[in-house]
């Protein structure tokens, strides 16, 4: 059915009305925008008396405040590793950190890659497999297992969706997914479209 610009109008004010009387406006929502990066940063800083070298990130419609009670959407919290550095060349080494080569080659999927351990001590590649965490392909490289984490948030867990680990809630508390990331300052090659495209809306967007 047909819409004049005003009947469009009028429907939008009603609505707007009626999310407001359920407490979806601007006030709520940066209330609870707020609140979830005060959660970010109580968690992180609650697990580094256990040792732990992370930083946490709590992402979706709960920590962007667009969702409301009925909804029950699930939570999503990123964590950020920083025991580790990924790097795309020796040059970006970093002492004290586990540090990574990205390798990208014929075998490797689009948008992943392999993982080649360096020496802990010095910019070089490594030539022996220090702990349980790392495998030697066939071409000799020393590689991290895509596994590292399965047992360790297998105990939290319930299931697993790729690099996404799955808590069904239970008693009150929400269905949540939690991926683990390592660092990496370099941006990745296969990704740098992504950042043309970025660009040209931007461009073109400062035209009006």
């Amino acid at each position: 059915m047909f819409q004049s610009t005003d009947s469009r109008k009028h429907i939008s004010l009603m609505l707007s009305e009626v999310l407001n009387d359920i407490g979806v406006n601007d006030r709520m929502v940066m209330k609870a925008r707020r609140n979830f990066k005060l959660m970010e940063t109580m968690f992180t800083v609650s697990m580094k008396p256990v040792g732990s070298n992370s930083i946490n990130y709590f992402l979706g419609s709960h920590s962007e405040g667009t969702t409301t009670l009925g909804l029950k959407s699930d939570f999503d919290m990123l964590t950020i590793d920083n025991s580790f550095n990924v790097i795309k060349d020796l040059s970006e080494w970093e002492l004290s950190k586990i540090n990574y080569l990205m390798i990208q080659d014929e075998t490797t999927t689009p948008g992943y890659c392999f993982l080649q351990l360096t020496e802990s001590d010095k910019p070089f590649l490594a030539v022996t497999i220090p702990n349980y965490l790392n495998i030697t392909d066939r071409k000799g490289r020393i590689l991290l297992k895509n596994t590292i984490y399965d047992d360790s948030l297998h105990k939290t867990y319930t299931a697993q969706h790729g690099p996404s680990f799955f808590s069904q809630g239970i008693n009150g508390y929400r269905d949540s997914d939690s991926v683990v990331a390592f660092p990496c300052k370099s941006w990745p090659k296969s990704a740098s479209c992504w950042l043309e495209r970025q660009g040209k809306r931007k461009m073109a967007n400062q035209e009006y």
